[in-house]
């Protein structure tokens, strides 16, 4: 009778032997345990036996079969039964009540092992296998029990076992400290670190360079005579593909493989069944997993049997009536199922307490097995003051990762006080780690820095199944599953880049740059210093590529035309929130001007110009505006031409050409009147002042020489426009950009009379050859013309009326701050 009371477990040989010779006794032994006739109808004839033991089997009344056998008159099949195989029986197992034996979503630990049933043939499988080998992976579902089975299952036989005794373990994850494995293994190698005389960061940099763990393990064994194994027990070992930094993977694998060599050396990891393709794609880390692995399945009715009823003996629990089968029939076998079951259990143990009796009622209340979690949940954040309750989502995105191959959520460990930044995410936290969803720990950190190892708080998702079971988080993530895909991707690229010495061609465009710029609006994640680099805008990127002095005129056209494409960000290039023209300014000191050929000298008061010629997609704002080009009110005296000139180069960031200069006088008047203050054309006597800066000595705004490579003239050999600013070495002493080359630039002034400005289409006229001729001075060259033309004392001419392919102008004012009357 001990022995019935005590742990039961039939093998395989005893349920065979029942269901060949129970034969037409099944209806009575159905009648005995009272199994609803609406189930024993149902039953396919010949399987009566075996629907029977399922029964038993789902309601915990295993035990009770032999006596029931002899109560119905087969007191034979019982003997059989009982003396057949073997019949596995324990001492009564110590009481522990008043203490909760669930352990809810976390893994079991060495110390729990008293509470851990349900899975002795795979202890015994794992033994047999790590006792003649030196690797073992224990390969399983998420949600399957990995971790529990080696830290409550195997490691307690281990130490229990003559052959074993002697044996060290050593735990750690991947991804513990950090993005380095090899970090997480020098901080669990911390107790030896001192015998070895070795700092952690030298243990780490050892380690990586040169795999030499069986070197350690040897140093070790020789410092602690007693242990006679050093066994690595590396857990979660996904986390070498979703945390670990890809240039460690290889490495740490390649540390594997020698590990195994030593004698003084044995390696256990667990690893998600789903991760099973990533480890087969690194060939030593295949071969080993293909000799040392052991797939663990779900445990079978049986086994949640014993998984639900023996803690429960244990702790001095009963359960009512009709509960246990209850809960099996809604945990069933399918993966993640026993995760979820442990939780609902830890649930219906508190709800209960300090009731020795669960209930049915209590059990049905939180929803079940398959809805406690989910509720709990809810439960605990609908609790939450509002402000905790918004912090989810900046809690959740350091909690969150993603295997983008497969598109499907795991967690990760964060920095507790990184997370925990505000109030409102701190309360959050507590709450739910008070309610054991999250979970918080201490582990070791290596200072790269201090060289030594310190502690660390962090804090993670307890088990996958809040992620997968809690609707609100569950549709959290779906919404930004892309995001966190998207965000993994950039991780990796990260790291590829950083591995082709950041090459330019691992870059992302523009385009897909957006992407990620939307996906930080939402997620607001920390991003490593090199991801951030990583992402730098494009357009940054290129604006920095201009200040290479080595770049030919051919790729700094093509660079021009790419940040048109993309959108040119530099301000003073394009227009602004309104649509008007956004000019950026270069302030100009007074000086003393002399014009070429004996044309005067003249002082020049302090004034502001252009950064940039006007481009083409500020000229377009005047041409398209209600009130812009067709509007009369600019052209007071001046030539209106029914239609604009046609832009030759139809680029935004292009300067602005086949521009006349009175479509440039309209243009200053209509801007004049959007800003408020007044803006008009340089004379030529500014403009010369700010492309020397007041230097006689300069030739060419950058200097007394001609340089080819600083300016779009016709030795660039481009023979077009190009966007503006795209040579910062050819800058003029004040800041100006393109004052020489590119597009000629039309100056308020008249020819004859540089201190003429009148704006009437007459005011320069002169007698030439018999004929009244009108000129207006045009300043810097243009792509079409050499170098003599385009230097900074040259002076040209045409009439205001002209348009041509290499015309442009630029703006100039007194002072961006004095307002008009008007305004």
């Amino acid at each position: 009778m001990k022995a019935l009371q005590a742990m039961t477990k039939y093998n395989g040989k005893q349920k065979i032997i029942f269901y060949n010779n129970l034969g037409n006794n099944w209806q009575e032994l159905a009648d005995y345990f009272e199994i609803p006739n609406r189930h024993q109808k149902q039953y396919p004839q010949g399987d009566e036996a075996r629907e029977i033991w399922a029964w038993l089997e789902q309601n915990a009344r295993l035990d009770q079969l032999e006596p029931a056998l002899k109560d119905i008159g087969r007191p034979d099949l019982a003997a059989k039964i009982h003396s057949s195989g073997t019949l596995e029986s324990s001492p009564e197992p110590k009481k522990i009540s008043g203490t909760c034996p669930y352990i809810g979503l976390r893994a079991f630990t060495e110390d729990e092992a008293v509470l851990f049933f349900g899975r002795e043939p795979e202890i015994n499988a794992l033994f047999d296998k790590i006792i003649t080998g030196r690797f073992l992976a224990v390969i399983g579902a998420s949600g399957s029990g990995k971790s529990s089975l080696v830290r409550a299952g195997l490691l307690p036989r281990l130490r229990q076992t003559e052959n074993s005794r002697g044996w060290e373990w050593l735990r750690f994850t991947p991804g513990e400290v950090g993005d380095n494995p090899f970090m997480a293994l020098s901080a669990a190698l911390k107790p030896v670190l001192e015998k070895l005389g070795m700092t952690p960061r030298e243990m780490a940099t050892q380690l990586q360079q040169r795999g030499n763990i069986d070197e350690i393990a040897e140093k070790y064994q020789l410092q602690r005579p007693s242990a006679t194994q050093l066994v690595l027990f590396i857990d979660q070992f996904e986390e070498l593909f979703t945390l670990v930094d890809e240039n460690y993977q290889q490495r740490f694998i390649q540390l594997l493989d020698q590990a195994i060599q030593s004698p003084y050396l044995r390696i256990i990891l667990t690893v998600r069944a789903d991760f099973h393709e990533h480890c087969l794609n690194y060939t030593a880390l295949a071969r080993l997993i293909n000799c040392g692995a052991w797939h663990l399945a779900s445990p079978d009715i049986s086994s949640l049997s014993q998984m639900i009823v023996e803690p429960a003996k244990v702790a001095g629990l009963q359960f009512e009536s009709g509960l246990v089968g209850e809960i099996l029939r809604d945990t069933g076998t399918g993966s993640g199922a026993l995760a979820l079951m442990a939780f609902a259990l830890e649930k219906l143990y508190l709800a209960c307490f300090p009731n020795t009796t669960l209930t049915l009622q209590a059990y049905r209340h939180m929803g079940g097995v398959s809805l406690a979690i989910g509720r709990y949940a809810e439960e605990v954040y609908r609790n939450l003051e509002p402000p905790a309750q918004n912090a989810l989502s900046d809690v959740f995105a350091e909690l969150v990762t993603v295997d983008s191959e497969r598109r499907v959520a795991t967690r990760k460990r964060a920095d507790f006080a990184t997370v925990a930044k505000t109030a409102a995410a701190r309360q959050l936290i507590d709450a739910f780690i008070e309610a054991r969803l999250l979970v918080k720990n201490t582990i070791n950190e290596i200072d790269a820095q201090m060289h030594s190892c310190a502690t660390k708080i962090i804090v993670e998702v307890a088990h996958e199944a809040v992620l997968t079971h809690w609707d609100l988080l569950k549709e959290w993530i779906d919404v930004r599953l892309n995001d966190f895909c998207l965000l993994r991707q950039v991780e990796l690229e990260t790291t590829e880049w950083l591995r082709n010495n950041q090459s330019d061609a691992n870059l992302w465009p523009h385009e897909r740059l957006q992407q990620v710029y939307a996906m930080q609006q939402k997620l607001q994640p920390r991003l490593s210093a090199q991801a951030l680099d990583f992402i730098r805008p494009e357009a940054e990127r290129l604006l920095e590529k201009l200040n290479d002095s080595a770049l030919t005129h051919q790729q700094r056209e093509r660079i021009g035309m790419r940040l048109a494409d993309i959108g040119d960000p530099r301000p003073g290039v394009g227009v602004d929130a309104a649509g008007l023209p956004q000019v950026e300014w270069c302030k100009v000191p007074p000086g003393r001007i002399v014009l070429e050929n004996d044309a005067g000298t003249f002082n020049v008061d302090a004034f502001f110009i252009g950064q940039y010629p006007v481009t083409y997609k500020q000229y377009r704002a005047f041409l398209e505006a209600v009130d812009g080009y067709p509007d009369e009110r600019w052209w007071i005296d001046l030539q209106h031409a029914p239609e604009p000139g046609e832009q030759y180069q139809t680029v935004d960031n292009h300067p602005a050409d086949r521009v006349s200069w009175f479509d440039a006088i309209a243009f200053c008047r209509w801007l004049t009147f959007k800003l408020g203050y007044a803006i008009r054309l340089p004379s030529e006597l500014e403009w010369q002042q700010a492309a020397t800066g007041g230097c006689t000595e300069n030739v060419f705004p950058w200097g007394p020489v001609f340089a080819p490579m600083y300016c779009n003239t016709f030795e660039s050999g481009l023979g077009r426009t190009t966007a503006v600013g795209l040579y910062p070495q050819g800058g003029s002493p004040v800041g100006a950009l393109d004052m020489s080359g590119n597009v000629w630039e039309w100056c308020a002034n008249c020819y004859h009379a540089p201190e003429a400005t009148d704006a009437t289409r007459n005011a320069c006229q002169v007698v030439r050859g018999g004929s009244w001729i009108n000129y207006r001075v045009v300043r810097g060259g243009s792509w079409i013309n050499y170098q003599e033309e385009s230097c900074a004392v040259f002076r040209f001419r045409y009439t205001p009326g002209d348009r041509n392919r290499s015309l442009g102008f630029r703006l100039a004012c007194s002072s961006p701050i004095i307002r008009t009357p008007e305004h």
